[in-house]
């Protein structure tokens, strides 16, 4: 099995794909629960099959989900983009001017009148819904450089992106070879599968929190907490930090990101050589690395029926 590529990829941090290499797929299916939250759950028992509460066509556009959705009451047709490893879905100014979406700002952490005080712009957007699924409200936050690269590389305005504060409480499978999104309930993985031990993760202050998908991937025999992220245009990218632990050369402060290889390996499945960037210290990936230092993106994800359990904290890869 190859890893298919995107020969233009390019990320907000400029992630370097390198050339795919062959896989061995040492069992079909993988389980894995993400590094989230509380604390950990028992076995399931085996249960009947998942119901599919609704079924999302995508397109695959330069290495990006893009889905049609309808916003504001579910009477204005728009298209996101998807990002499973974005803490918070994400809007530009122009979507809000466009639609006419009120905005407001609010302080990170504790407002002290300082110069340091942080505050976050974010836009209210009621009903937003893809295909069949539940409509939800959801507060944008503002990203204007996220969705404005997604637009240009596309070539056509999308609306904003969703992020992991979108799918709470829900489980969303992702099947690459028929691109479609499904919407399941009464999701259940099979017991017999291999799994991770959960670990507490706290996300941003004076929020609610989401479950992130980071789980412990083994590169080069050492354990790096990985995001699985679908709008990271990427095969596995990680911080210096982690290109330390694995034996990999790091590029110098600030410098370009260097590509290299790793033996990979998540409980049940393994490639034995598969591309890395590497990023510098300082950079976009090495400063909003929060919790994880590696990624796994698209670039890997697309070669599998991925799903997410966002309420569980589960994360199963299947093969094409």
């Amino acid at each position: 099995m190859l890893l298919q590529q995107f020969p233009d990829l390019v990320s907000c941090d400029s992630f370097v794909t390198g050339r795919p290499e062959p896989m061995k797929i040492i069992r079909k299916t993988l389980f894995l629960p993400l590094l989230l939250s509380v604390c950990s759950v028992p076995l399931f028992a085996k249960s009947p099959a998942a119901k599919v509460e609704a079924e999302v066509p995508f397109t695959l556009e330069k290495g990006h989900i893009i889905v049609a959705a309808k916003v504001l009451n579910t009477k204005t047709p728009v298209e996101l983009a998807i990002a499973t490893g974005a803490e918070f879905s994400v809007i530009n100014g122009s979507s809000i001017v466009k639609y006419k979406i009120p905005a407001y700002y609010a302080g990170v952490g504790i407002i002290t009148g300082r110069s340091t005080d942080q505050t976050i712009t974010y836009a209210p957007v009621s009903d937003v819904r893809l295909g069949e699924a539940d409509a939800r409200n959801v507060s944008f936050t503002l990203g204007q450089d996220l969705v404005n690269q997604v637009s240009s590389r596309i070539g056509r305005e999308i609306f904003g992106v969703l992020g992991a504060d979108y799918f709470k409480g829900r489980t969303v499978q992702f099947d690459f070879k028929k691109k479609v999104m499904r919407f399941l309930s009464d999701w259940k993985p099979d017991p017999q599968m291999d799994s991770l031990p959960f670990v507490a993760r706290e996300l941003r202050l004076n929020a609610p929190s989401s479950k992130l998908p980071i789980a412990e991937v083994t590169m080069n025999g050492k354990k790096i907490k990985t995001l699985f992220d679908v709008g990271a245009l990427t095969v596995i990218s990680v911080t210096p930090t982690a290109a330390k632990q694995m034996g990999l050369s790091a590029p110098k402060d600030k410098g370009e990101p260097l590509a290299g290889k790793a033996a990979i390996s998540f409980v049940n499945i393994s490639f034995p050589e598969v591309p890395v960037t590497v990023y510098a210290k300082g950079s976009p990936m090495d400063v909003n690395a929060s919790g994880y230092s590696g990624i796994i993106g698209i670039a890997a994800l697309q070669n599998f029926i991925t799903t997410f359990d966002f309420d569980a904290g589960l994360l199963t890869l299947e093969r094409n």
